[in-house]
């Protein structure tokens, strides 16, 4: 090798280790978080007239450290007033429970797994309200906070969007409880569906192409199924033939004891609906991508 090789060859050293030394000083800077992955959810409806119905999260925390940082999780609720006819009345967020690490175990991934829980009489009382004071159609908002041992806190306004709502990470921090009432009969009579699609191509639910209508399963085993057409694909049930709007009716027998409605999804976005009860009474609004999952009716004036 002559001497210029070796000048080269030594410039190069020297400029890579200083590129490395810049490298790490960048990943050095970096602040790295913690995340609390929603496993499963049970429950997305209080019933007002049983304050001893639950919502529960299982969760499962990641840090740098592999769940070595936890120290614990707050619990809040705050309750959103959609019922303006007593007065809004919006309450402010309060602590419901704090959750310790130890209540925590090794998960299947070897990371700390918790099941976080409350019945709608905890938050209640929480958040100071007494009967008459809430009402169907009205929502409790429930707030986690990971607590890190190094101080550091963790929620739905410090994470990216990535965290919160991607479906790797699924860490939203934030959940809605619909207040409602359960009814032990169903009310019987005529049940009106308007359905919407805002692109103006019928319903894609489950596939670009196409997918399940909305299902009302009763508990004599009879099932319903309406939703808008699609131009992609032939419809497995009775489908409306309308783009943008259309309108289905299920009629619901008397001495029905449980009617489970579910909405398969919404593949591009677009799909929004409303429900009226037989007394014309609307007990479900879902706007444009909602996800898929049982549909909570408000049958508190029924």
């Amino acid at each position: 090798m002559n001497k210029i090789s070796a000048v080269i060859v030594l410039l190069l050293l020297v400029i890579s280790c200083e590129g490395n030394k810049t490298i790490d000083g960048i990943f050095d800077s970096v602040e790295r978080g913690a995340i609390l992955r929603t496993v499963a959810v049970s429950g997305n409806t209080f019933n007002v007239l049983d304050t001893s119905s639950e919502w529960s999260v299982e969760v499962e925390e990641s840090d740098y450290e592999n769940g070595g940082l936890l120290q614990e999780v707050e619990l809040y609720g705050s309750l959103v007033d959609n019922t303006p006819e007593g007065g809004t009345t919006d309450v402010d967020e309060a602590l419901i429970k704090t959750i310790p690490a130890s209540a925590f175990s090794a998960g299947s991934s070897g990371l700390p797994r918790g099941t976080i829980s409350t019945s709608f009489q905890e938050a209640l009382d929480a958040l100071g309200l007494a009967s008459g004071e809430y009402d169907g159609g009205d929502q409790i908002i429930l707030r986690l906070e990971l607590v890190l041992t190094d101080g550091r806190t963790f929620t739905d306004s410090n994470t990216a969007s990535t965290v919160s709502g991607g479906s790797f990470f699924s860490s939203p921090f934030r959940y809605t409880n619909l207040l409602i009432c359960e009814l032990p009969i169903v009310p019987a009579g005529d049940w009106v569906i308007d359905m919407h699609d805002s692109y103006g191509d019928g319903w894609q639910t489950e596939t670009s192409g196409g997918g399940a209508g909305i299902t009302v399963t009763l508990n004599t085993g009879e099932v319903f199924e309406v939703g808008l057409c699609t131009p992609y694909q032939a419809s497995e049930f009775d489908c409306i033939a309308e783009d943008f709007d259309g309108s289905d009716t299920i009629t619901i027998p008397a001495d029905i004891t449980s009617a489970e409605w579910y909405f398969p999804g919404d593949f591009w976005g677009e799909i929004s609906f409303e429900i009226y009860a037989p007394s014309g009474n609307l007990v479900a609004a879902y706007s444009a991508g909602s996800p898929a999952g049982s549909i909570a009716l408000n049958l508190c004036n029924e």
